[in-house]
């Protein structure tokens, strides 16, 4: 029964003109806490069958914006050309976030894993597959 209310906002934002004035291509990164063995389920899928996001998820287009927030693990996130996430960062309250909306059920396809000693969090490379 949460599927109407989920489809509604994204559907209104999906729209044929939003898409084409809103519709973002690039990289985008997301903070995110994780435990080991959550880290290690990602290092187990790596070019493996396709993972999925369920939620929306709010990422950010700068980089060091989204490394400055608390967690151990970085989502650096390829967002190709025929997908349909937005950037809402003209339309949002808050700017200077540069954000990027990638819709609910978001799949994926994770490349690579690895752990930078400089910044001390876990890279997820991922690459948006629709």
């Amino acid at each position: 029964t949460l599927g109407p209310f989920c489809d509604f906002p994204w559907n209104s934002l999906s729209s044929e003109n939003l898409k084409s004035k809103y519709q973002f291509t690039g990289l985008v990164y997301r903070s995110a806490s994780l435990e080991l063995d959550e880290i290690d389920a990602y290092k187990n899928s790596i070019k493996k069958n396709p993972k999925e996001w369920l939620g929306f998820s709010s990422t950010s287009k700068n980089r060091a914006l989204a490394e400055i927030y608390d967690g151990n693990t970085l989502f650096i996130i390829n967002v190709p050309s025929q997908s349909q996430h937005l950037d809402i960062s003209t339309i949002s309250n808050f700017p200077v976030e540069e954000e990027v909306l990638l819709g609910a059920s978001t799949s994926f396809q994770i490349e690579h894993v690895k752990y930078d000693e400089t910044t001390r969090k876990h890279h997820i490379y991922l690459r948006i597959l629709w």
